[in-house]
């Protein structure tokens, strides 16, 4: 593949020949761990119909909830400040799976394409990741003016808060690269840089989010109070296409923007994490756990996470309660971890060379991510029972489906498994997990709420873990034997 022929291929941009490059070849890779072009397209029309009902199921429950109130223009600061905290919240999971380096770069690397347009390839999947996840987490909000007006207000609408959300999504994804190249110039791990950079940001629009809800005697302020008149001005009328050509030129900008730089020393310091011959003799679960943890992206995601918990752990002390359900937010997220376990070790299984048998690595991998797990999930579920949220019956009922949610992220992480080899591996997968994890969470969570006996809901509980289980070690063993 030439420069030339990149620019070739009918009127497609060369960033459109890459995208679709890159699509293509984690579709290939998705259908040689699953045996079959007709499983990993089954597979990825599964996920994507559970992904629309659940994106159906929340947005329906939201308009019963708010039936009679027009939520955006009654309380528009509070929906931008919402909407863009959960789009940064997108983006990040997109841009911190996805690692600078993979093997359509190295391989591109001696071509003559320009840099600018591998990064903006790289930019342009995970815009594409991030803003559908956005999407997903904010349909239940934004749904309300689609659903009413004429055909004008809801393409109207459409146009502002799609391209709302794509805005916030590429910005994000800007800041967070220019914190990490500043971040990059301290004695810091570069790994650490990224997730440090990606919790600034976050707490950037979680502060624009919380500083406009009024409540215990806040007067709102901050910048979703201008931003939500804009946005009740863009609904009002047809003049807000002005403001859908705005958002437009300025997504447009950012995107040439994002061409222009690439964050250096992604690997200055990097360490050799090869096992030292004397951890030999370590038990196969605790060298599972190291190669799971020293993998890049699953470190910084796990650093990330534990910082979008301990953010909520500050919103509960600083607002004196609870008042957004963060609590049973926070511990299903937490439980996505599980996800990027399969990907370090893919390529070679390297139990079975030293058993011989092609599925000895299931159950050692599902203990090693389940030791971290456990250890992470009783840390703040305590926090949270001391800080007075739960009782410790309220912790011991979450348990089983946060054990079942970890067993959905290894699940998905074996059937879309993480690796260096594409871009979009891991920021699809965590995606994936993120949306099946937070539909499995109000799912159960909506079925106990209609069950009276004891003894019902607890085999109902014990039921979800069971099938979880099952369905990793069925999945887990079909692909140590593909």
């Amino acid at each position: 593949m030439s420069g030339v022929s990149l620019g070739q291929r009918g009127s497609r941009s060369p960033t459109a020949v890459l995208l679709g490059v890159t699509w293509r070849g984690w579709f290939n890779q998705v259908a040689r761990g699953l045996g079959g072009r007709w499983r990993a397209a089954g597979l990825v029309a599964g996920v994507s119909a559970l992904a629309l009902a659940a994106l159906g199921w929340s947005s329906m429950a939201m308009l019963d909830t708010v039936a009679g109130l027009d939520l955006i223009r009654e309380a528009p600061a509070v929906v931008v400040g919402a909407v863009a905290c959960l789009s940064a919240l997108g983006a990040l999971v997109a841009c911190l799976y996805t690692p600078d380096r993979n093997v359509l770069v190295a391989h591109l690397s001696p071509l003559p394409v320009p840099r600018q347009v591998l990064r903006r390839a790289a930019r342009a999947q995970e815009i594409l990741v991030g803003a559908t996840l956005a999407l997903l987490l904010t349909g239940p909000i934004l749904v309300q003016p689609l659903v009413s007006g004429s055909l004008e207000q809801r393409l109207r609408a459409a146009a502002v808060l799609i391209g709302t959300v794509a805005l916030v999504t590429l910005l994000t994804l800007l800041a967070t690269r220019l914190l990490e190249t500043g971040l990059g110039l301290l004695p810091i791990s570069p790994l650490i840089a990224r997730a440090l950079a990606a919790l600034i940001v976050l707490t950037g629009f979680a502060w624009m989010f919380m500083a406009a809800m009024p409540m215990n005697q806040n007067v709102a302020h901050g910048p979703a109070l201008g931003l939500g008149d804009a946005l009740v001005w863009a609904l009002s009328g047809p003049v807000g296409w002005l403001a859908v050509a705005g958002i437009a030129v300025l997504t447009w900008v950012l995107w040439q923007v994002s061409g222009w730089w690439e964050v250096a020393g992604a690997t200055r310091g990097r360490t050799n994490h090869s096992v030292a011959a004397v951890r030999a003799a370590a038990s196969l679960t605790a060298l599972e756990r190291r190669q799971w943890l020293r993998f890049g992206p699953n470190l910084v995601m796990l650093v990330f996470l534990n910082g979008v918990a301990v953010l909520g752990l500050v919103g509960v002390v600083t607002t004196g309660g609870d008042q957004f359900g963060t609590s049973y937010l926070i511990l299903p997220i937490l439980s996505a971890i599980g996800v990027g376990a399969f990907g370090p070790t893919r390529r070679v299984l390297w139990i079975f060379r030293v058993t011989g048998r092609p599925t000895a690595w299931v159950v050692p991998k599902l203990l090693a991510v389940l030791s971290v797990w456990a250890l992470i999930i009783v840390g703040y579920g305590a926090a949270l029972v001391w800080l007075g949220q739960w009782s410790l019956v309220d912790l011991a009922w979450m348990l089983p489906l946060l054990a079942a949610e970890v067993l959905v992220a290894m699940t998905i992480g074996v059937m879309l498994p993480v690796s260096a080899e594409q871009s979009i591996n891991g920021s699809v997968s965590e995606a994936a997990t993120l949306v099946l994890v937070i539909a499995l969470t109000a799912g159960v969570q909506s079925a106990l709420g209609g069950i009276t006996s004891l003894p019902l809901a607890m085999s109902m509980q014990a039921l979800v873990v069971l099938c979880a289980l099952a369905g990793y070690l069925l999945v887990a063993r079909a692909a140590g034997r593909a």
